[in-house]
Parts: structure tokens; sequence; C-alpha cells
């Protein structure tokens, strides 16, 4: 592991977990938090939750006219993951029917500087809409299944979503730039939980950097790096830690794209409404009942600096669940199987902080299990979404944090699990993982059922 310089308690120092097994275990402010970082955690926890609606309204207007959800509870319910559109019969879905999933979209990359915006799209796809306004398109959702089977003969299903976009609002923008629907790459997102994200914020650039094996020079199979993004208010080019590409460098930047994308709310760090509310504007231009004015294209930013910085501070302070069961034996068996089959060398047991960047002590200089080393991996062609996002190729994902994992159901209801859903529990989303990860994936499939079950369980304890 890793070591810092610890910091100096007055006191033994909070512990870095809560224990809370409940469907709110995602949603505890960090242990030893002040009165008035309570009182702050609160505002943000109320902001989160309250939606937006459209600017005619007097009660916290800004919603739109193009958007994903108007609140970002709607995305993350209790502070957790989100789910795709339902699975039919006829295996085909509107991703209009669900909140919790979106598209982001893109007709290139540069390394550098990042996605390149679709014409009179953006980088990311409103299906909802105002009154008075049209979504950008319509997306419909085919999922497609395979078979396999384990190595002891028993059968498994695994299922993968397909994107078709019809009914473009704006077409023509598309095709005076010359490009055509075709060329439009998509990446799906359904919201990931967000607790502990504060403690992802204070790993220093140099932790991450020592674990990284860009070149494989170890030789173990494993080459993870780091990706490298524009920060939206420096303009600098730095190290991307949050997001499931690791394509921003902050939570706050990460929540003002959020507002600014997700709802159409506009804010301190993006402050022009996003381009696929353009084909909207010639209808509604100077309406003061939905707040455009033809002077500037947008209205003044909806969600102002006391809004944004207080849901970022929510953000940064929701805790993460302690784990559950951890002498059990099964639970040891599994988690020795999870050693032994390799998945612990991307989903690093345990890291340390640094000194948080916006100097919240209870988040600096603290030893948490997050299961992740943040990196990004190649996942291999089954979990490709061919979308590159700065230095993030279509084949790679940052390893995702498991901490909490084992009370997702709990929490939500439902047991969807990687980028975009498409697993319907652990094991599938074990038999998805490729690339650098086949070769644990191949372990895990080669399992006897018992072992299977010691592992799941142990996955489950955290």
């Amino acid at each position: 592991m890793l070591s810092v310089t610890a910091v100096t308690w007055a006191d033994p120092p909070p512990p870095v977990t809560v224990d809370s097994a409940t469907s709110n275990a995602f949603s505890h402010p960090l242990p030893g938090m002040s009165d008035e970082q309570v009182a702050r955690f609160t505002r943000g926890d109320a902001d989160f939750e309250t939606p937006f609606v459209s600017s005619g309204n007097a009660i916290r207007p800004g919603l739109g006219p193009v958007f994903n959800a108007s609140s970002c509870e709607a995305c993350h319910p209790r502070d957790s993951r989100g789910q795709p559109p339902p699975h039919p019969a006829d295996d085909r879905s509107n991703l209009a029917d669900g909140e919790s999933m979106l598209l982001r979209v893109s007709v290139g990359n540069d390394p550098r500087t990042g996605p390149i915006p679709v014409p009179g799209m953006g980088t990311q796809l409103q299906q909802h809409a105002v009154a008075g306004a049209v979504p950008e398109a319509t997306v419909i959702v085919h999922w497609r299944t395979t078979r396999g089977e384990y190595a002891d003969g028993t059968a498994y299903e695994l299922r993968r979503p397909e994107f078709e976009l019809t009914d473009l609002a704006d077409p023509e923008a598309l095709t005076e730039a010359g490009y055509t629907v075709e060329d439009i790459e998509t990446s799906p997102r359904v919201a990931p939980p967000i607790h502990g994200r504060g403690y992802i914020e204070a790993i220093a650039d140099e932790t991450l950097l020592a674990l990284a094996d860009p070149d494989d020079a170890d030789g173990d199979g494993i080459s993870g790096r780091v990706n490298r993004v524009i920060d939206a208010v420096s303009g600098e080019r730095v190290i991307g830690r949050i997001g499931l590409k690791a394509n921003n460098p902050s939570l706050r930047q990460q929540n003002a794209g959020a507002y600014h994308q997700d709802m159409g709310v506009t804010n301190p760090v993006f402050p022009r409404e996003a381009p696929g509310a353009a084909v909207n504007r010639d209808a509604m231009a100077d309406d003061p009942e939905l707040g455009w004015s033809s002077a500037t294209g947008s209205p003044d930013p909806e969600a102002g600096e006391r809004r944004l910085g207080d849901v970022t501070f929510y953000t940064q302070t929701l805790a993460v669940p302690s784990r559950r069961f951890v002498d059990n034996p099964e639970v040891r068996r599994g988690e020795r199987l999870f050693e032994r089959s390799g998945c612990a060398a991307c989903h690093v047991p345990t890291i340390e902080t640094g000194e948080h960047p916006d100097g919240i002590a209870l988040l600096s200089n603290r030893e948490i299990a997050p299961y992740s080393d943040f990196l990004l991996h190649d996942m291999g062609e089954g979990l490709a979404d061919g979308r590159g996002d700065f230095v993030a190729t279509g084949r790679e994902w940052r390893t995702p944090p498991l901490w909490g994992i084992g009370l997702n159901e709990l929490v939500t209801g439902h047991r969807f699990y990687l980028h975009d859903g498409r697993a319907r529990g652990l094991a599938e989303a074990i038999l998805w993982h490729g690339g650098e990860a086949g070769a644990a994936r191949e372990s895990f499939r080669q399992m006897t059922a018992a072992e299977r079950h010691a592992m799941l369980t142990f996955l489950r304890s955290l």
C-alpha cells in the first residue's frame, strides 16, 4: 500500500465508514462532521432531491428546454444506482421510458480536448423537453441476448443494449456539417451510486500515477492508466478521477455538468445553454414564460454558486457504509477466491487519501477500502462502447469502486449493474469482463458452483 503523511487528530479520528444496512445506507453524512457541516449537508441534500421546473414557474425554475431528468435524485434514487428502461418481451424499449439512463454522443474524440460534439446535439442527448420544446431525438433501445455456460455445464444468459436514433430535432445541422446519423458515436450511462466520492477527490495524483502501469511493465496483463481531462474553469489539462471513464477532475465540475446536461440548468461553471437547446430558440425567443432572451440566447445561471456549492459539499461528504459479515467463513473464502482470480489487481482493496482539495479534514489522509484503483482499463470488445473520452478509448472504463455494492438491491430494489445496467446480477457483471479482466472472468467461469457462491457472498458483504 502507498503511504502518506498522517493527519494529527486531537482525539481518535472518527470512523471512515458508517454502520448502516438499511434502504438509506448510502445517504448518511460522514461521521464526525460539525454542526455547521451537517447544516450545509442538509441544504445540499434538499437541493439534490428537489426537482427543477420550466422557467415560467415561480418555484425553482430553469429546467430545459431539453433535459434527461428534473432532479439529481431522479437519476440517483437514494443516492444510489439508476436502472435502464424496461426490457420488454419484444426486446425493444424507448429510452424516454426511464429517467436514470442517458446517452453520451459524439462524432469523434480528441485525446487532448475531448469528445467532438454532434452538430445540433452536443455531447449528450436529451430525450425529454418542456412544453413548447422538442426532444433532441427519439432513442429506441434494442436488447440483444447471448447464451453461454460455466465450466460445470450450468447455463447462463447475457444481454446488451443497442441504440437506434430517429426523429432528430435538428437533422440539418448534422447534414450541413457532413455527418449522418450513422456517424454518431453513442455511449449509454446508468447513474452510478455517489457515496464516498469525496474520498476519491482526496486521492493524490501521485498515488494514482504510482498505481498505473500503462505499458504493463510488470507483465501481469494489467495496464491501468489515468485519464487526462480539461478543467472547465482553469482550462488546464489535469488527471480525471470522477465518472465512468474518469472524464471529470472534480465533483464540482461533475455536478455542474449534470445540471447543465442532465437538467438543462445553467450554472457558474457552464453559464450558457447546452448546444442541443438551439433548435428550440426561434420558437421560444423573448418568451417571458420560458425565460428566454434573444439578446443573450440564454437566461442568467439558473443554479447559482450557493446551490452548486452546497450540492457539491453534499456529494463530497456522503459516507460509505461499513462492510458486513467479515468473519463469516463463506465470506472469507470468497475473498480469497476474489484475490486468487486476479480481481484485486484492478479492484484494489485499500488505498490512502491525501489532502482533500477543498480542505475537508474528514476526507484527508485516511485509509479507505474502495476496491478500485480508479484507473482506465481495456475491458474488451464485449463492454466496448466505441466512443473515446479524452485519453480513454472506446474499450476503456474506469474501475468502479465496489464499496457498498452488497447493499445495492436493498437500497434500489433492483439488481442492474455495469455502466449501462445490462447485468442482471453480480454474476452477469463478472461474465461481461474481458480485455485486461478476461483472465479473471475465465477464472470465475471455471469455478465450481460452490466457489462461485462463495465469491458472490463476499461481494455482497462489501
